[in-house]
């Protein structure tokens, strides 16, 4: 369910990018429950958060599967957020896409302390453009 949810994200923020409006998400923990999760979608007018990731490439990347460790990945984001580095985390398939929203939900309690707000959106990408040398396939 979260994956596909996930997938109708990508495509409104794709649709929405002619209108000059973009999505983004909020996750959180519900209280005392780290199994259960809110996610909060949120409409913005302009493209700065798609301006932000142009240049995918100089983002610190991040790599999630389905036998990645939330607590691990959320630490990793939380440090690059605080050194003011774009995060790009890239998930495919379902089970790996759940574990990245976890993953998010996390850094967001880490970064709670720091008085910082985190968001994503989500977007469908290509692997050629999602590694640095452009030498996958896809």
């Amino acid at each position: 369910l979260l994956n596909q949810a996930m997938k109708a994200l990508a495509l409104a923020r794709s649709f929405l990018e002619k209108e000059d409006i973009d999505l983004t998400v909020e996750v959180q923990f519900s209280e005392g429950n780290r199994e259960s999760a809110k996610l909060t979608v949120s409409m913005a007018t302009g493209n700065w958060v798609r301006d932000e990731f142009k240049e995918v490439w100089r983002a610190e990347q991040v790599y999630i599967s389905a036998n990645s460790y939330p607590e691990k990945v959320a630490g990793a984001i939380a440090k690059n957020v605080r050194a003011g580095r774009s995060q790009v985390c890239t998930a495919m398939g379902a089970q790996a896409i759940t574990q990245a929203i976890r993953s998010i939900a996390l850094a967001g309690d880490y970064l709670e302390e720091d008085c910082r707000e985190l968001c994503f959106a989500p977007e469908f990408g290509s692997l050629k453009r999602l590694y640095r040398g452009g030498n996958a396939e896809g």
